[in-house]
C-alpha cells in the first residue's frame, strides 16, 4: 500500500527497478505500474529465479528480470549499473538491504526515489 502511494504521489517515476525479486508479486504490481505510466520499463535482479510458472506466465514484455548477485563488492554487476543510470524509482529488497543500497546508491541520477522494505 505504501508502494502505491510513493507511485500516486510521483508520477513522474516511470522507469522502475527492483532488488530482490523471489516470487515476483511486487515485481509484477512495479511492472503493471510502469506499463500504465506509457511504454516504460522495470527491471528486477535477484541471485534466483524463484517466481512460480504462474507469475512467469503473467510476466509484461515491459518487465525483465535479471539474475546477479547484487551483494558482492568485488563484482559491481553491470547489467545493474546500466539500468540504474536511468531509473527513476529503485525499491531494494533483496536479502541484505543496507549492502545492496550502499553499493549501488551512488549509481542512481540524483532525484531518483528509493526505497528499502524490511
Amino acid at each position: 500500500m505504501f508502494l502505491h502511494f510513493v507511485l500516486a504521489r510521483h508520477p513522474g517515476f516511470r522507469r522502475l527497478a527492483e532488488f530482490g525479486t523471489f516470487a515476483g508479486t511486487t515485481s509484477l504490481y512495479l511492472g503493471m505500474a510502469a506499463r500504465l505510466r506509457g511504454k516504460t520499463t522495470m527491471h528486477t535482479f535477484d541471485v534466483q529465479d524463484w517466481r512460480p510458472e504462474h507469475v512467469r506466465d503473467a510476466w509484461l514484455d515491459n518487465m525483465a528480470f535479471h539474475l546477479a548477485d547484487l551483494e558482492n563488492a568485488e563484482n559491481i554487476d553491470p547489467v545493474a549499473a546500466r539500468v540504474l543510470a536511468g531509473t527513476d524509482l529503485l525499491l531494494v529488497d533483496g536479502r541484505d538491504k543496507t549492502v545492496e543500497a550502499s553499493l549501488y546508491g551512488h549509481l542512481l541520477p540524483v532525484g531518483t526515489g528509493v526505497m528499502l522494505h524490511d
